[in-house]
């Protein structure tokens, strides 16, 4: 079944980045596209995850086996900026607890 591309983005953030994930969840979704529409998809997901402050990485097959989910986890790890989100984490504990 095919769901169009504007559709699809629509229900991606009101389904899970609004409501699931933030709210803890965790999903991996699959694109499956011609190259210019999947830099596009790409464009608008990494802006989603930006205004919903979440990271977001695109792992593509050429590069990582998906079919071995180590591979998929490694390649995430790759893809995030480990001290950025560290920092992130601690400025927002900070804040939290009303430390000046």
């Amino acid at each position: 079944m095919t769901v169009p591309t504007c559709e699809w983005l629509e229900i991606l953030e009101r389904e899970y980045l609004a409501d699931f994930i933030t709210a803890g969840g965790a999903a991996v979704k699959f694109v499956v596209s011609d190259n210019d529409q999947l830099l596009a998809v790409q464009g608008c997901l990494r802006e989603a995850a930006d205004q919903h402050n979440l990271a977001f990485v695109a792992i593509d097959s050429a590069d990582a086996r998906l079919h071995m989910i180590q591979d998929v986890f490694f390649g995430i790890a790759r893809a995030l900026d480990w001290n950025c989100l560290a920092q992130r984490f601690v400025e927002t504990l900070v804040e939290k607890n009303d430390y000046a």
